[in-house]
């Protein structure tokens, strides 16, 4: 893999099946990309209107979303709209992920935190996982500045060249735990 392949990752995940990266390519659209191995990757087949930037791993699958639509898939290399979602009108979903052995999804609505548990192919709301939140800290809090994850090569990271606003790249360092 190299910076060509791959210019501006924003987010990587692990999953049974390895690595999944997803890739934002102009105002409208974004590619992912699936790993077996960390070295050899593959696009994956995504929806016309896939437009993401941030991806994670539950126990439910794989996720990926952006402001307000989320994209669902089983393997990283197929990725579905996420018909299934809430409907977050006006909200902006923030993260994905497995809290308290439960798939969360959780966003904002101006200053008001929400948060919906995955029960079977629904979407809950639960407003308590977010009572007492203000919306930085719960979005702030699952989200962070270097995103890593573990896969078959070791720690996948995805780091600034120079800077924030720089090209960021996917950098697997062997012998990470």
């Amino acid at each position: 893999m190299s910076d060509a392949d791959f210019p501006n990752v924003w987010d990587v995940a692990s999953y049974g099946g390895g690595l999944v990266a997803v890739v934002p390519r102009g105002l409208h659209h974004s590619t992912a990309w699936y790993s077996a191995d960390g070295d050899q990757w593959l696009k994956a087949e995504v929806p016309e209107d896939f437009h993401v930037t941030y991806v994670s791993s539950t126990t439910n699958g794989l996720f990926a979303w952006f402001d307000h639509r989320v994209f669902t898939s089983a393997d990283g290399q197929h990725w579905f709209d996420g018909a299934k979602a809430p409907d977050p009108t006006g909200a902006r979903l923030c993260f994905v992920q497995d809290i308290g052995g439960q798939t969360v999804l959780g966003a904002t609505s101006g200053s008001t935190p929400l948060a919906w548990v995955l029960e079977g192919s629904r979407w809950t709301s639960r407003p308590s996982l977010a009572a007492g939140e203000n919306s930085d800290g719960w979005c702030g809090r699952h989200q962070t500045a270097m995103t890593s994850a573990l896969g078959p090569p070791g720690k996948v990271s995805i780091r600034p060249l120079e800077d924030f606003f720089d090209t960021v790249f996917l950098e697997a360092e062997e012998g990470s735990p």
